[in-house]
């Protein structure tokens, strides 16, 4: 038994339910049964990889006087140096340690590297602020 079609032309249209062939019934049959899966353009990137570059690039920036400005950011101040800098911070972070993390690979999305960016960002706000306010503090 053939199924009837909805007619997709207008009423004054030559063509008819009628004019098809089997061959288009059943191709049209298979169709229907079948679900289309998306497929996305977008290409997928590996978060790691996405870590590794951003480390790299902030790592590699310099200044317009070409002075690499992480270098400030590699090591965290020695105790025995600077005691007071673990008083004030209470999570130390380095670049070396968020490398040491990337080898590791500790970390499972951007998010995770970017946050251990801004804990080491805020922690040299912090102590910095802490520590001229204490050279300003007349003796």
């Amino acid at each position: 038994m053939a199924l009837k079609r909805r007619r997709t032309t207008s009423p004054s249209s030559s063509v008819s339910a009628g004019d098809f062939d089997d061959n288009q019934t059943s191709s049209l049959v298979s169709s229907i049964g079948r679900k289309r899966r998306r497929t996305s353009n977008m290409p997928t990137v590996d978060p790691i990889a996405v870590c590794h570059e951003l480390y790299n690039t902030i790592r590699d920036y310099k200044d317009d006087h070409g002075r690499m400005l992480c270098e400030l950011f590699i090591r965290a101040p020695k105790r025995r140096n600077q005691p007071d800098y673990y008083h004030v911070v209470s999570q130390p972070i380095d670049m070396m340690k968020i490398q040491q993390k990337l080898k590791m690979e500790e970390y499972d999305d951007v998010v995770q590297l970017t946050s251990d960016f801004q804990l080491l960002f805020n922690n040299a706000k912090t102590y910095y602020k802490t520590s001229e306010t204490v050279c300003l503090c007349p003796v």
